[in-house]
């Protein structure tokens, strides 16, 4: 998806040039920012006020389209070196179709475009893209200020990419409040609360891909937990202290998917600020089924449920923090730092839980501990194998990453990662490369150390 704006529009002031340049209102009037006195003048210029209100909504979709506030669009590359598909809105004029679909199209990856986030596209992904296709050539919308090309773009991205991860672009603004374009959305009743514009999608796509100018946060020195979203196997949570982001894992290459957030948003209800690390089920995340988490902070753990809402997850907490203490298979542990999965299959979520039990690795500073815990997940039954538990040959783990449907590791300690060839703790060698030195998607993501 491209956009060819990189900072958020500014609506005010477009608004007001729009006025005074195209539809000839005196700036004096503008300045005050009344818009009856604005729309006393149309209605004076254009003879009542359906007409007056119809001449201002479309010198409205003609600036929008003119490409004065910027373009956003969809590219399709295929993999077999044939030339790009876009997809996009066009002013083509009252009462004409916007959608447009441009095969062949001219352009390139490489082409610069101020902003653009490029994803590997599934085959079923591809299908919702013709899908999305379809619907606009049915559909036959034609232009509007609201119906424009970044709301057609920003809408079909977040449809077909990020649909069940939680990590929507918000590609629409809001308008200064009290301000002319607020005042025009309100008398219009305009459809969506705010604006799609070329500008606030190229600050998100810039947030989302880390570029320079939209990091506001700096690059990780300590990654403290990881765990898969529901609704979708690769794409996972990475955690540092209070902020957590979503990367996808495809097969070695991490792509971050959105900006981060604080790690309250996942925490809700558990009143935990910062975390020490999280643990999941070893099922795999389904998007109709509740998929628990648990969550550790200091003494304590909570257990948090989440399921996806279409484009969003939804969170609710199962139970208030409770001791690690109560634990029996945590004895001598008075925190835990990470937690490996280390069962051998992987088994599907349903809505009666698991039908077998799964094995994990828990971390707490030197030592770690091999542990069972039953198919009803309840943790206080959790079973100790004393005999594989240990001590680590560095300080302490604070997260690992797994592949789906590969052995090896991705570990994570002191600000470093270590690859290890099975989910061992003994084949940690503390042989590890700085973070900062890989894991692009950390960084443009916006996590912060």
């Amino acid at each position: 998806m491209y956009s060819r704006r990189t900072t958020p529009n500014d609506l005010e002031a477009e608004l007001k040039d729009l006025l005074t340049k195209r539809m000839k209102v005196s700036e004096n009037i503008v300045q005050t920012n009344n818009l009856q006195a604005v729309m006393a003048f149309l209605v004076q210029k254009y003879g009542d006020q359906q007409k007056a209100i119809q001449a201002l909504l479309n010198e409205a979709a003609a600036e929008f389209g003119s490409g004065s506030f910027g373009h956003s669009w969809l590219a399709y590359f295929p993999n077999d070196g044939k030339k790009p598909t876009t997809y996009g809105y066009h002013a083509n004029g009252p009462g004409k179709q916007a959608f447009e679909i441009n095969n062949p199209s001219s352009d390139s990856p490489s082409r610069d475009h101020k902003a653009r986030i490029c994803q590997p596209v599934t085959q079923l992904q591809s299908q919702e893209l013709t899908t999305i296709a379809k619907e606009e050539t049915d559909k036959k919308q034609e232009y509007t200020w609201q119906e424009n090309c970044t709301e057609f773009a920003g809408k079909a991205w977040n449809r077909v990419m990020t649909k069940g991860t939680g990590t929507s672009l918000e590609f629409r603004q809001k308008p200064v409040k009290g301000g002319l374009m607020d005042q025009l959305m309100q008398t219009m009743h305009a459809q969506y609360p705010a604006v799609a514009t070329p500008g606030q999608l190229g600050y998100v796509i810039g947030a989302a891909n880390g570029s320079e100018e939209k990091r506001q946060f700096k690059l990780p020195t300590e990654v403290l937990a990881t765990a898969p979203l529901p609704g979708s196997a690769d794409v996972l949570g990475v955690f540092t202290k209070d902020r957590y982001a979503t990367i996808r894992m495809n097969g070695t290459t991490d792509i971050a998917l959105a900006g981060s957030r604080p790690v309250t948003v996942l925490t809700a209800g558990t009143k935990f600020f910062t975390l020490d690390t999280v643990a999941t089920f070893n099922c795999s995340p389904s998007k109709d089924q509740d998929y628990p988490y648990f969550v550790f902070s200091g003494s304590k753990y909570a257990t948090v449920n989440a399921r996806t809402d279409g484009d969003n997850v939804v969170l609710g907490h199962k139970g208030s923090p409770t001791n690690i203490s109560n634990i029996p298979a945590f004895k001598d542990f008075d925190h835990v730092d990470a937690v490996m999965n280390v069962t051998s299959r992987v088994e599907q979520c349903s809505p009666q839980g698991r039908s077998k039990s799964a094995d994990f690795v828990v971390f707490s500073g030197k030592k770690y501990k091999y542990i069972t815990v039953d198919p009803s997940g309840d943790l206080t039954r959790a079973e100790e194998n004393s005999s594989k538990s240990g001590t680590l040959r560095i300080d302490k783990v604070r997260a690992t990453i797994g592949v789906p449907g590969s052995k090896p590791r991705y570990v994570f300690y002191g600000g470093k990662y270590e690859k290890i060839d099975a989910p061992e703790p003994s084949h940690i060698r503390g042989t590890g490369h700085p973070v900062t030195e890989n894991w692009l998607s950390f960084s443009n993501a916006g996590l912060a150390p």
